[in-house]
């Protein structure tokens, strides 16, 4: 049976720890207070492909009534796709949390997405969109000792220990709509429209919401308890060092595996590695006169030297295909050998030799460049070749 660990993304904790005057200076540029509650959104801001912001303007605004004297911010650290959706979340925001002081900031700027981070004293990302899946940010938010308000939604839920590193916010689902991904597959709707229709049909709970926004703000004894636990969690099970690992120690297992088992499914001659990609060289094997073999001569040409293929390999007809090409050390051995005796043949053979096997492939195709270009002559292989 084949093995399926679950090996989550990984993040570098420690760049989320900042100074206090990091803070100090960001809820200053803000406009944000002491005893303010920051709350903040990072990440793409679309209400059709990641999350749809009307739960969390309208829970903020409730949660703004039921704490009179209380002032709350939302930064929201991002990039909108289009102006149209920057549109939509402005207008969005203005009309259904105008008590809240909303500031957008491009999240895509590195001290934005560096530093924001230790404005905040929430975190939150209600996702309603069947593209979302793990999530960085909560982990993210996490290892800046945030605590977290998340929807209860996909991968979300595996990050997230409701009421230990944060709150999960129940979503609901419609039961059906297949309708949905039959236009997507008959090309009515693009994948962009067909996330967004949707996501029109995810709610996540408001009410739920506004409650858990309630005991943050109110609670600072709180934010810290779940904000330190999200921390330990993110150093304990999302940092590189933890992650790396667990990868090496899965690497061995299968490798400890591959040498234990017994070959399963033997190649088959001729057959392509990946059978829906087969060689080319293999399909158009009859268009040639004859494909190079290791019995094939070399001899080198007037053309042949290091200088020269540089100049080729600089030119706008071969620069395209240089990642396919050996280093430049592999081809300066092929040349030394080839010019060791300019009236002496040298066997495909021997050449392909001189590199490791797993280079050998690349090289006897690189034989074939050579002789294309002019730099060397393929002979056919000698009747004492033919005949050993």
């Amino acid at each position: 049976m084949p093995r399926l660990p679950v090996i989550p993304l990984g993040i570098d904790t420690e760049s989320f720890i900042h100074p206090p005057d990091v803070r100090a200076i960001w809820r200053e540029r803000l406009g944000a207070a002491a005893a303010d509650v920051v709350f903040l959104f990072m990440g793409r801001l679309s209400f059709h492909a990641k999350a749809n912001p009307f739960p969390l303007y309208v829970a903020l605004e409730e949660t703004a009534r039921r704490s009179p004297g209380r002032r709350l911010h939302l930064v929201q650290a991002g990039w909108f796709a289009n102006t149209f959706i920057e549109k939509a979340f402005r207008a969005s925001a203005s009309n259904l949390c105008p008590s809240i002081n909303v500031v957008f900031l491009d999240g895509r700027q590195p001290e934005v997405r560096r530093e924001i981070w230790a404005a905040a004293d929430v975190f939150v990302s209600l996702v309603d969109n069947i593209q979302e899946s793990f999530g960085l940010t909560p982990v993210e938010a996490m290892a800046a000792g945030l605590p977290v308000v998340v929807s209860d939604w996909n991968g979300y839920r595996d990050i997230v220990r409701d009421g230990l590193d944060g709150f999960r916010i129940p979503t609901l689902m419609a039961p059906e709509g297949a309708d949905l991904a039959e236009r997507y597959a008959a090309g009515l709707d693009n994948y962009d429209v067909y996330c967004g229709l949707a996501s029109q049909f995810v709610a996540v709970d408001i009410n739920y919401c506004v409650t858990a926004f309630l005991h943050l703000i109110n609670d600072p004894a709180l934010r810290a308890r779940l904000g330190e636990e999200g921390r330990r969690r993110a150093v304990a099970e999302y940092d590189w060092q933890a992650i790396i690992p667990r990868y090496q120690d899965l690497w061995a297992i299968l490798a400890e595996e591959r040498a234990r088992a017994a070959e399963s499914a033997p190649p088959v001659p001729a057959a392509p590695r990946v059978p829906a990609r087969p060689d080319p060289y293999m399909i158009y094997h009859d268009y040639p006169t004859e494909k190079v073999g290791l019995g094939h001569r070399i001899v080198p040409t007037r053309s042949l030297s290091m200088e020269s293929v540089r100049r080729l390999l600089s030119s706008d007809m071969v620069a395209y295909a240089r990642r396919f090409l050996p280093s430049e050390s592999d081809l300066e051995t092929v040349v030394e050998h080839v010019l060791q005796d300019e009236n002496e043949a040298v066997s495909v053979g021997d050449v392909v030799r001189m590199v490791p096997v797993e280079r050998r492939g690349s090289l006897l195709r690189t034989l074939v460049w050579m002789h294309k270009y002019n730099l060397v002559v393929i002979l056919p292989p000698s009747d004492e070749m033919e005949d050993s």
